[in-house]
């Protein structure tokens, strides 16, 4: 209990200033005002020091993150050492029948190692895992800089995704009409795993950071409202059907400055969430996975509360159709402890286009949301919006 009333204390907020009585104040020569002398009073108040229960779970969060890493190295260090002996193996069977005259009886089976090991050429040709070569999987893992494609890829129905995006929707409450737009997308930093972009497996460490804007077109100069600004380190990995992710990201929000001019009296909220999060994609057959996620807030500001739930499911052919393209559709769940877990919904469909060697997807289609606003800092509001847009996902 004394804990507690010593930093209430600490983060009262000081007085304004000491000022002398106004009536012992001097008269200004020729007019009625009188000088008041003011002082300000600065007070010196310590950092917030971090808990053992914060520091421990800072800790848990280095170590999952930088365990795959080590376990990738390892695992890739082990198998170079293999194809060394093999190699040596190769060599010494080679020395073996030249000395008894014999010959190498490699020549006659024509085998070249290097080009047999030159996986980056079969990868180059097949694009991939998957269908992309013929039915012949590549199930050797190698380790990556900068790899090719995702293993654990964007909800197509995720209201905060990282990709780029443009959508016009109608504020059915308020009639009126909203641009909400992202610029942001994810990479992949290393892969332990197999080549190519279409469903590859292994480890993967990602990249991650957008900027979701609204913009209000009947206003001038298309008035910036608001904006949510996310990055995170992401560990991520795939095997047959089931993909897994697990990390950190940020969130905060922010209002735009003509927004902030047009509305002198409106409040603002400092609205950030710093999160490990962790989630899981499954493949119900090659055109259908289902997802969910579950996110825990380390710190909190500006009605932040620690639990957040996504899950959804999402139909996207995987059969290439060439310049037709496909139809896909997507359902999201959003549930939120800031509005004691009321879920926002968001519905989309239409039609895409997909990469062969990139991985990456175009998408056109229309929108339906209903929930809690889609800008953080509209901490109080609710919206239905309707309408459509263009995606593109990594």
């Amino acid at each position: 209990m004394k804990i507690q009333t010593r930093i209430a204390t600490d983060a009262s907020p000081p007085a304004n200033r000491d000022t002398t009585s106004l009536a012992s104040a001097p008269l200004i020569p020729g007019r009625s005002e009188r000088i008041v002398a003011t002082q300000p009073q600065r007070r010196w108040q310590s950092p917030k020091r971090l808990t053992i229960g914060e520091c421990t779970r800072y800790c848990w969060l280095a170590v999952l993150l930088l365990a795959p890493i080590k376990k990738g190295y390892c695992e890739a260090e082990t198998r170079s050492n293999n194809i060394e002996n093999f190699q040596e193996l190769i060599d010494s069977w080679s020395m073996d029948h030249q000395l008894l005259g014999s010959g190498n009886p490699f020549d006659q089976s024509a085998i070249d190692l290097e080009s047999w090991l030159d996986l980056d050429d079969i990868a180059e040709s097949s694009g991939g895992v998957g269908e992309n070569n013929g039915g012949r999987e590549n199930s050797l893992y190698h380790f990556q800089i900068l790899p090719t494609g995702l293993l654990y890829r964007s909800y197509l129905a995720g209201e905060k995704e990282p990709r780029m995006m443009w959508s016009a929707l109608y504020d059915v409450k308020r009639q009126r009409t909203i641009w909400e737009t992202a610029l942001g997308g994810r990479v992949g930093l290393m892969r332990y795993g197999t080549f190519g972009a279409i469903k590859p497996q292994g480890f993967q460490l990602d990249l991650e950071g957008a900027v979701f804007a609204r913009l209000i077109p009947s206003e001038p100069s298309t008035m910036l409202e608001g904006a949510d600004f996310r990055f995170g380190l992401l560990n991520t990995w795939r095997e047959d059907r089931l993909a897994v992710k697990w990390g950190y990201y940020h969130v905060s929000s922010h209002l735009g400055d003509e927004f902030l001019l047009a509305n002198l009296d409106f409040e603002r909220i400092n609205y950030v969430r710093d999160a490990a999060i962790i989630g899981l994609i499954f493949d119900m057959n090659d055109d259908s996975q289902v997802y969910g996620e579950v996110a825990n807030a380390l710190g909190a500001q500006g009605g932040a509360k620690p639990w957040e739930f996504q899950f959804g499911a999402q139909y996207i052919p995987v059969k290439k159709r060439g310049l037709n393209g496909s139809p896909y559709l997507g359902a999201n769940t959003y549930l939120r402890q800031d509005f004691d877990f009321r879920g926002g919904f968001n519905f989309i469909a239409g039609w895409n286009w997909f990469g062969d060697r990139s991985g990456e997807r175009l998408r056109i289609g229309m929108q339906y949301y209903r929930g809690p606003s889609l800008q953080y800092s509209f901490f109080d509001r609710s919206e239905r919006l309707i309408g459509g847009g263009i995606w593109f996902d990594y």
